[in-house]
């Protein structure tokens, strides 16, 4: 055991179990716990300028929030970027530590002020978390973990007021105590996130992974991304071979230094693809990452993968914040009911609070957060999975309304309408259509007219979505593929017809969302 490891894991033990055991008191009463984060959030509300104008603010405040309408974004998009062009602070009376961005439903970039109360939810869902794997059996001898949290190669920047856009470092969602404790152990440099080329970036990561042959915690968001560093490692072994064995590398202007790596672990290393990755890394514990709706398969890959190794699911952890933590013996993440006001709501528009969810329950979260985004919707769809003491668990179901998200990319119908539209395409049909088993995931532009370059422009386009333009330089998806059959509306009609959808309720669409559908027309595309 590093001689560092021990008093740290005190350490982390110590900070770690004050938040576990609240939260496990505060699961056994959930509609006094709600009511009080409610009050909390409406108090600070009432000082921002935004909750002033939703009138959260005095003795009417609570019927004010009742009244509410869930927000989108797009409701607060122009407030927000006022705030990053003044310097001003709309939504909280606590200042701005920084702007983290995801993508929106037009495509265009939502940037989410973080003040200290939102990052301090990140950091106890982070401790209780911690706390929960090490009560039930997690024994850590070397602590090196790869932690991936913050979005890679989006760019950091700032705004005209010097607030930063993008947090600079892995540990900037929790508080410096634990960020001084993690530090040491994380095998990544945090100087990776300033490398601007995909490929740069992962040949870092690549050879830091590599060099550590005690590694025992892996974070990420989605299962694709290690399932991409695997990869690229396997592929990539002869040309990083020499800088791994002299434990330096140069990319991007940057010098990076390791652990020079002994010929015997690079010998076992190239055999990897007989006796599997398991040998690369013995000491390896855990895998953290998303393994619901769309991240099933993919989780499912790594389970096959590291036989031995748990594989947790994260539960929602969203840019906006956290919703939901996992606990050893939950059917199902757990909301995290002291931090975050959750509210369903149900197919008839109603909201339900988190007391009065039942089992089966299903609907879209809306949230309300430390950060001053009150009744904002996430547009995440949930089902209620069980109770975790007296407290309703989740289950992701899948992005809401008319969107694809195979690996974190959240295409919106109307975005990849608009993008059509703008193409000037003479062609009668134009879908695109996620290609889920693709090798990597990707879309297929659906065409009955050939065009030279429209697949081309239409994906140079799509990255304006962030996210897309992040799993496309990462490679979790390939380029658009150009599909033109002169009868296409003719099978995409025939597959649906075949599904027991009536001819005259077909209607031609701009993105396949239904995954089910997308896989059966690519079944019926490759028929010969």
């Amino acid at each position: 055991m590093s001689w560092l490891l021990l008093p740290v894991r005190w350490a982390l033990t110590q900070l770690s179990r004050p938040a576990w055991h609240r939260m496990q008191q505060q699961l056994q009463q959930p509609e006094q716990t709600q009511r009080q984060v409610l009050a909390r959030l409406l108090a600070a509300a009432g000082r921002s300028r935004h909750g002033q104008r939703l009138g959260l603010s005095g003795p009417g405040a609570m019927a004010a929030f009742e009244q509410l309408s869930p927000m989108a974004y797009e409701a607060l998009r122009s407030t927000v970027d006022a705030d990053m062009a003044t310097g001003g602070n709309s939504f909280s009376a606590q200042a701005v530590r920084y702007y983290e961005r995801t993508s929106g439903s037009s495509g265009a970039a939502k940037a989410i002020p973080y003040n200290r109360a939102l990052l301090g939810s990140f950091d106890r869902l982070f401790r209780i978390w911690a706390y929960d794997l090490l009560q039930a059996g997690l024994t850590l001898n070397s602590g090196k973990t790869f932690m991936s949290v913050s979005p890679p190669l989006l760019g950091q920047g700032a705004t005209p007021h010097g607030v930063a856009v993008g947090s600079q470092d892995d540990t900037d969602y929790v508080s410096g105590a634990m960020a001084a404790l993690l530090r040491p152990f994380l095998v990544a440099p945090a100087a990776a996130l300033r490398l601007t080329a995909a490929e740069d970036f992962k040949d870092v990561l690549a050879v830091h992974l590599l060099a550590e042959d005690r590694l025992e915690v892996v974070s990420v968001w989605n299962p694709t991304f290690w399932l991409l560093l695997l990869e690229h490692m396997g592929q990539s072994l002869d040309r990083l071979a020499p800088a791994l064995l002299a434990g330096k590398l140069e990319r991007g202007g940057l010098v990076f230094r390791f652990a020079p790596l002994a010929p015997a672990r690079l010998a076992t290393i190239a055999q990897v693809h007989r006796y599997g990755w398991r040998t690369v890394w013995p000491q390896l514990q855990l895998i953290s990452c998303w393994d619901e709706a769309t991240a099933t398969r993919p989780a499912g890959q790594l389970r096959d993968l590291f036989a031995g190794v748990m594989v947790q699911g994260k539960g929602l952890l969203a840019t906006e914040g956290p919703m939901t933590v996992p606990l050893q013996g939950a059917p199902a993440p757990v909301p995290l009911l002291g931090e975050v006001y959750l509210e369903l709501q149900m197919a008839d528009g109603s909201l339900r609070p988190l007391w009065q969810w039942r089992e089966g329950d299903e609907g879209e979260l809306v949230v309300s957060q430390a950060g001053g985004l009150m009744r904002y919707c996430l547009r995440d769809r949930v089902a209620v999975a069980g109770l975790y003491g007296a407290t309703p668990c989740l289950r992701f179901l899948g992005r809401a309304g008319r969107g694809v998200d195979l690996v974190g990319e959240k295409l919106s119908e109307a975005f990849v309408q608009q993008l059509l539209a703008e193409t000037g395409s003479r062609a009668g049909l134009l879908c695109l259509c996620p290609l889920e088993r693709a090798s990597p995931a990707c879309y297929a532009l659906l065409s009955d007219v050939a065009e030279a370059g429209l697949a081309e422009r239409l994906d140079a386009a799509l990255m304006a979505a962030p996210h897309y333009r992040l799993a496309r330089a990462l490679g979790q998806l390939g380029p658009l593929r150009a599909i033109c059959r002169p009868d296409m509306a003719a099978l995409l009609h025939g597959v649906q017809q075949a599904r027991g959808m009536q001819a005259g309720n077909i209607k031609d669409v701009a993105l396949l969302c239904d995954l089910a559908l997308a896989q059966q027309v690519a079944l019926a595309l490759a028929q010969p």
